[in-house]
């Protein structure tokens, strides 16, 4: 497939700039500066999609060792979901697209682009991306990692061991997006490794969007104005956010933030949960619950501190979020040892809201509200 755009210069000369598809045909493993191993022995260019969709018998691995600085896409849309193809090397691009099938990265990806990747983009089917070992991904110009980017599509990516995830969409609604479309379902399990993200963490933005925390560290510093982190955020979503290990900060850079992390939007139908057993996670910001939104129909948001987690707000947690009005319910959990620590935690809007405690400890470091700490709460069970 061929998109070209003429362009008439004075003079009346003219010429084209094509975009292409340019299809590998390797069966197995190769190199991507072997010709033979592209359709009509055409390398991809920087305004080309590098289409990887060719059967698997058995893993295969692709050696990034063209001399192109860069290509418009990579795309792989495996035949099936038995066989996983890997990258080593390195190669610039402006954007990925993972349709479905496995995919491990092993090298170095860079992108200077405006763009979205987009893991899961097949009605009915399932795209995975594993980056293992030292892998990296890195793009440095307002970059979307969308997960789940189809009615009905599944993705999952997968950072392991020392790789690097890196996200730099400063004053955009870029960021990482698990669950994106309607009705999509969407996870990033982080293992271990790094993940940092300047700009939206959205897990569950119009579908079942997870993060998983299982080790290494994630870092959301804030960016600029349009920076947000929220759990569930549009009606019918569900965002989940799981920690078991691993360390999360949520910073603020010394700027003066408008925004908070958010546990549930507040819109109609949506539900989002915190839960941690394992781990530490400090935040610069408030945590807001139910914030964002107002709902008519039922909606959810709760944080469980449990077990040797640790959670540390560096500003006010809020049961129920000041800006938020109408229905919803709230609940706080500490349970089994788990310990949440901030300078209040207040109840904001009046609502239906719970603290329960079996287990767990509560330090609140600003004593002006110690004497109404439970107030306009609809339930506090300490066993």
């Amino acid at each position: 497939m061929k998109r070209c755009v003429s362009v008439i210069m004075a003079g009346f000369t003219s010429y084209a700039v094509c975009a292409a598809e340019r299809l590998w045909q390797a069966a197995g493993d190769g190199d991507w500066s072997e010709p033979a191993n592209w359709v009509d022995g055409i390398l991809p260019g920087a305004s080309d999609t590098a289409v990887f969709n060719t059967a698997l018998s058995a893993d295969a691995v692709v050696t990034m060792d063209g001399s192109a600085p860069l290509v418009g896409a990579i795309k792989v849309d495996n035949a099936d979901n038995v066989f996983t193809r890997a990258f080593e090397g390195a190669q610039a691009v402006r954007s990925n697209e993972f349709v479905k099938g496995r995919a491990e990265l092993r090298g170095i990806w860079t992108s200077t682009h405006k763009a979205i990747t987009g893991v899961g983009s097949a009605a009915g089917q399932t795209a995975w991306l594993d980056l293992t070992g030292e892998a990296v991904f890195s793009a440095t110009n307002q970059h979307a990692l969308y997960v789940g980017t189809a009615n009905n599509a599944r993705g999952r990516v997968t950072v392991k061991d020392q790789a690097r995830l890196s996200l730099s969409a400063v004053d955009t609604d870029f960021g990482i997006s698990p669950g994106r479309n309607t009705g999509s379902v969407g996870s990033i399990v982080q293992e271990g490794g790094l993940v940092e993200s300047t700009g939206r963490f959205l897990p569950g933005y119009s579908g079942y969007g997870a993060y998983e925390l299982l080790g290494g560290g994630l870092r959301l510093p804030y960016g600029a104005g349009n920076t947000r982190y929220r759990l569930a955020v549009q009606s019918n979503s569900t965002g989940l956010f799981y920690q078991r290990g691993g360390d999360l900060l949520v910073a603020t850079n010394g700027l003066s933030v408008g925004y908070h992390f958010e546990i549930g939007s507040g819109n109609n139908n949506a539900e989002a949960v915190y839960y941690t057993d394992g781990g530490t996670a400090r935040f610069e910001t408030q945590i807001r619950l139910l914030s964002g939104g107002s709902s008519v129909n039922p909606c959810y948001a709760e944080l469980t501190v449990a077990d040797d987690a640790v959670v540390e707000a560096g500003s006010t947690v809020y049961l129920r979020s000041p800006d938020t009005t109408l229905g919803g319910r709230t609940a706080v959990n500490l349970n089994r040892g788990g310990t949440l620590r901030a300078p209040a935690l207040l109840q904001g809007k009046s609502g239906v809201s719970g603290l329960n405690g079996d287990g767990g400890t509560l330090e609140l470091m600003r004593s002006a509200e110690y004497a109404t700490l439970f107030e306009g709460l609809h339930a506090v069970t300490l066993f």
